[in-house]
């Protein structure tokens, strides 16, 4: 009796804890470096009938900087850079956008799948204080949508970019 008891208790036992183990796809790391390179070339969206902003992305190193402008009636006039790196450390990408008047905005950010790029307007690289949110889709290899979202995750705006070069 005691042999059934014991036999039983040890299949009670296996049966709980071999319950919570499942099989699990292993993660790939995605190489977030190589996933920056999408955004080389000139992309471009109309901002209204008057205005299109373009980006210009071109390797420096393995980082990336884009100089952001505005085309308003014939006349262009410097928006922001920005400087993008990687940071192997905590396997996220950076960013420090600087504006002609000194204003600047830091970010971080990360591809979740090789089109996805989601990232957080920061305080000073505090990611505690995050001042907006991003998600960047590459929808095909000539087409980028843009989605702003406040603190709340409520969805500011969208912008289709094309690349025209």
């Amino acid at each position: 009796m005691k042999r059934i008891c014991l036999t039983t208790a040890i299949a009670v036992f296996l049966v709980i804890c071999l319950n919570g183990l499942q099989a699990q796809t292993p993660q790939t790391k995605l190489n977030q470096v190589e996933l920056m390179k999408q955004w080389l070339g000139t992309w471009q969206t109309t901002v209204n009938k008057d205005t299109v902003e373009t980006w210009e992305a071109k390797p420096y190193g393995k980082a990336l900087i884009i100089t952001v402008s505005y085309t308003t009636k014939g006349n262009k006039y410097d928006s922001y850079v920005c400087n993008i790196g990687y940071d192997d450390r905590d396997d996220k990408i950076k960013g420090f956008n600087l504006s002609p008047n000194t204003d600047f905005v830091t970010w971080i950010g990360i591809f979740t799948t090789d089109k996805k790029f989601n990232a957080d307007a920061l305080d000073t690289f505090k990611p505690d204080i995050v001042w907006w949110k991003n998600e960047i889709e590459f929808k095909t290899p000539t087409e980028l949508v843009v989605r702003g979202f406040n603190t709340l995750g409520v969805k500011t705006g969208e912008w289709t970019y094309k690349k025209i070069r």
